[in-house]
């Protein structure tokens, strides 16, 4: 009798001691497929919304710069060192640099709106302007917009972008000079109007800042007057492929 209530007292401090212990965690992982997506690096959607890093909101400032070519359709006047030479009309073209400046504010979700200046510099184009005349080459000319851009992000936290721009265009020829016979075409500048349209996609490189690529169409209506008192019309078309730094 004695043994059975010295065991009974034992195995109840062996469970008393049991109980008291604490309970043991092991380390926390997060579950599959809780509902927000998570990224090592810059976190959850959530805290990224909450904090503005690596999201596109707030000021946006774009750098960008790349190649492409300008396909310019021009009608004007044509001189010889005896004065007016009749009309020139056909397509002048010739690779570009390319460039875009962009400042702007996302005032909603998604949309950025501001001011951008984008240009097409064609450091030497060629054209056929006339009958019985040889080829046209010109020195240095430039396509610029000087417009109200709106810069769409489906989703704000990614790279994928469209952008969009109407505003005032300009047209700065370069003198073209053809050798058979000697003829020029007279350096002018025109204004007009012009609109952009550009796809792209960035990547974050730090918490404000992405780097990126953009396709860019560019279309324009100019008309600008020579030295000599001709008129002359442009409708310039220009394409470029940009590489992108943009502050967001």
């Amino acid at each position: 009798m004695r043994i059975g209530v010295l065991g009974l007292m034992l195995g109840l401090g062996v469970v008393g001691r049991a109980a008291a212990q604490q309970p043991v965690y092991g380390p926390y992982h997060r579950p599959p497929n809780a509902g927000d997506e998570w990224d090592e690096e810059k976190g959850s959607r959530a805290m990224r919304l909450a904090t503005g890093y690596f999201v596109h909101d707030g000021f946006y400032l774009r750098l960008a710069g790349g190649l492409g070519g300008a396909s310019d359709k021009l009608s004007g006047g044509a001189r010889t060192s005896e004065g007016p030479s009749g009309t020139l009309d056909g397509t002048v073209t010739g690779f570009a640099a390319a460039t875009e400046v962009a400042l702007g504010y996302t005032f909603f979700r998604g949309w950025v709106l501001g001011f951008a200046i984008d240009t097409l510099t064609v450091p030497r184009a060629s054209a056929h302007l006339a009958d019985d005349v040889s080829k046209f080459s010109f020195h240095t000319s430039q396509a610029a917009h000087y417009a109200l851009f709106a810069d769409y992000y489906p989703d704000p936290l990614r790279g994928f972008h469209v952008q969009a721009s109407a505003g005032v265009a300009s047209y700065i020829m370069a003198q073209g000079n053809a050798d058979d016979p000697p003829t020029i075409a007279p350096p002018h500048a025109a204004v007009g109007f012009g609109f952009m349209l550009g796809v792209g996609n960035q990547w974050w490189v730090d918490r404000d800042w992405t780097l990126g690529v953009l396709p860019r169409l560019m279309l324009a209506w100019t008309e600008g007057t020579d030295e000599f008192g001709a008129g002359f019309s442009h409708r310039t078309l220009g394409y470029s492929l940009l590489l992108s730094a943009t502050y967001h």
